[in-house]
């Protein structure tokens, strides 16, 4: 890091500002919180320091010249809470499809609403 004359900044690194030139005079009214503020603001706008620019000859660590790969994106909030209610096998694009209805009492139950092993169950 080098100095940065400027405004407020020497080329030796000596800080001035009119509130630590008056301070002699209004010491009654100066504060160190006061006057750290009032820097704070000032080297916000005006570092007094900048990276040292390499030397001739001076060795540089190579810079890599690809980026990193960024996390993935997160779902909005709205398909998360849909995703999550769903569970993992359940797609939020496919309904579940819904039970068969219970027969009427009196009634036979049908095979219309079973699939696979349980109609072959039956059958035997």
């Amino acid at each position: 890091m080098v100095v940065r004359p400027g405004q407020h900044v020497s080329a030796d690194g000596r800080v001035y500002h009119p509130y630590l030139a008056n301070w002699a005079r209004a010491w009654d009214r100066s504060t160190i919180s006061d006057f750290l503020a009032i820097l704070r603001d000032v080297f916000g706008k005006e570092p007094p320091v900048i990276a040292k620019p390499p030397q001739y000859g001076e060795y540089r660590p190579p810079q890599w010249t690809s980026q990193p790969t960024p996390p993935p994106v997160p779902p909005p909030p709205g398909a998360l809470r849909r995703a999550v209610q769903l569970g993992p096998a359940q797609s939020p694009r496919q309904a579940p499809e819904p039970p068969p209805k219970p027969p009427k009492p009196g009634e036979e139950p049908t095979n219309a609403g079973m699939q696979g092993d349980a109609q072959r169950y039956l059958a035997d």
